[in-house]
């Protein structure tokens, strides 16, 4: 459905519902970056609102979507985290390589990496084009091949811009679209790869700090494609044209966004390991949190009502930057009678976690995943060793419970702050979100009490 009507449909548990387009932020325009947003769509700055991707898939429809709304980006909105910009610029200004950057649902992942690349992408400083798979539909062959098409006129325009900033001297560069043959899906897109391989400039054109960037948001979403017939060998060729062009060539970045915990171990299926480089971004610190809520939350705050606690809030929202504006909000609505276990978020994390005990037996038992949350929750750390758990409950056990959004799995600490103890050494599992942890608590309360 359009961005314009008044509803999108989400998949929860298998089943439809619809949620009303004021639940979510409009993502924020970016200034001189090429967005591309749906097949046969590509316009700066403006985001249609398709439909989601991989509906077919059953290992997408695992996931759960709901909770994925995009966060504030720009002006007052955005809150500067030092130093993960600092370390993704870093990143940015090395030689080009296939990166994959995941992290915790509502992290603010992607206002933190769109910042990032306005930022060193403004006055034409270099060339980044930004695919958003929120919206726009790689769940074919053909509408990867369509997109990208698209997509590369508008990058190879950037390129020129850049040449011309910085007065490089390059032959120039001209690109004649793959037009619609009798070719099948896989050709177009070998001879779209073909076509763009040999109009990219070369490393040496780019001194350091102007290579370009592709920046792929949500791209677990790829996976849909495998419900193409011909959607493996795609991916396969999509990947290894990333590789060529990043680790081989050194011709461009490549910028992989997910909320998936296991993304970076489904793209080595395709690259092979040690080809590319997992990063992880956090929520905030407590720190962060404390300086997030009283610089940019509570100054709206109604003025009538007195400022919750920030403990009390931290406790079930965490630094979370999307839970701690939408906790104020409720707070807001309620007149300042919402307590926090009262919190919205709490309570669908605690309705996820019932259905999940409710359904045990689909991968995990009853016990194990009451188990598990009686561990996380004594845990001081707030988290748990991912091998010290698959010894105990069996891989299998843990790797359903990260599929289903019942754990979150961390395979580094690199960018991530918000777990001081952690020192990235070994992969570990934490809850979903905060407010899981708060669902947790008063979930395994009620089966105490019955148990009583």
């Amino acid at each position: 459905r359009s961005l314009f009507t008044s509803t999108s449909s989400y998949t929860w548990f298998g089943k439809n519902f619809w949620v009303p387009h004021f639940f979510r932020y409009p993502k924020a325009p970016l200034s001189g970056i090429s967005t591309v947003t749906g097949e046969d769509r590509l316009m700066r700055g403006v985001l249609f609102n398709t439909r989601l991707a991989g509906g077919t898939n059953a290992e997408i429809r695992k996931r759960n979507y709901a909770f994925e709304v995009y966060a504030p980006l720009t002006g007052k909105s955005f809150f500067n985290r030092e130093r993960e910009v600092e370390a993704l610029t870093e990143l940015l200004h090395k030689k080009p390589r296939l990166s994959v950057v995941t992290g915790p649902v509502n992290s603010g992942k992607s206002s933190l990496l769109a910042k990032v690349l306005k930022d060193i992408s403004s006055d034409n400083k270099r060339p980044v084009l930004y695919f958003d798979l929120r919206q726009t539909p790689f769940d074919t062959v053909n509408s990867l091949v369509s997109s990208l098409n698209n997509a590369m006129l508008s990058w190879l325009e950037q390129f020129q811009k850049v040449f011309t900033k910085y007065e490089i001297r390059f032959k120039g560069v001209t690109f004649t679209p793959v037009k619609e043959t009798s070719m099948n899906s896989i050709e177009r897109l070998k001879e779209l790869f073909d076509a763009m391989d040999k109009h990219l400039p070369s490393f040496s054109v780019w001194t350091g700090t102007k290579s370009p960037i592709l920046f792929i948001d949500e791209a677990n979403r790829l996976q849909s494609l495998l419900a193409d017939k011909d959607g493996h060998v795609a991916l396969k060729n999509l990947f290894e044209w990333f590789v060529t062009n990043t680790k081989q060539n050194h011709r461009f970045h490549v910028l992989l966004g997910s909320s998936d915990s296991f993304f970076h171990l489904w793209v080595e299926e395709f690259v092979g390991a040690g080809r590319t480089t997992p990063h992880v971004i956090g929520d905030l610190s407590k720190d962060e949190a404390d300086r997030f809520w009283n610089e940019n939350i509570i100054c709206n705050i109604k003025k009538s009502l007195p400022v919750p606690s920030f403990a009390d809030v931290y406790r079930v929202c965490g630094g979370n930057m999307f839970s701690l504006e939408r906790y104020l909000d409720q707070y807001n609505m309620s007149n300042g009678k919402m307590v926090p276990e009262g919190f919205s978020f709490v309570k669908a994390e605690y309705a996820r976690l019932f259905l999940a005990l409710v359904r045990a037996g689909k991968g995990w038992s009853r016990d194990q995943l009451i188990t598990v949350m009686e561990k996380l929750l004594k845990s001081e750390s707030g988290y748990l060793f991912y091998a010290e758990l698959c010894n105990e409950m069996g891989a299998d056990v843990v790797d359903g419970l990260i599929e289903h959004n019942l754990l979150h799995y961390r395979p580094t600490n690199e960018y991530a702050y918000d777990l001081p103890d952690y020192d990235g050494l070994n992969a570990i599992v934490t809850a979903e979100m905060p407010s899981s942890v708060a669902a947790m608590e008063r979930l395994l309360k009620e089966i105490q009490k019955k148990r009583n």
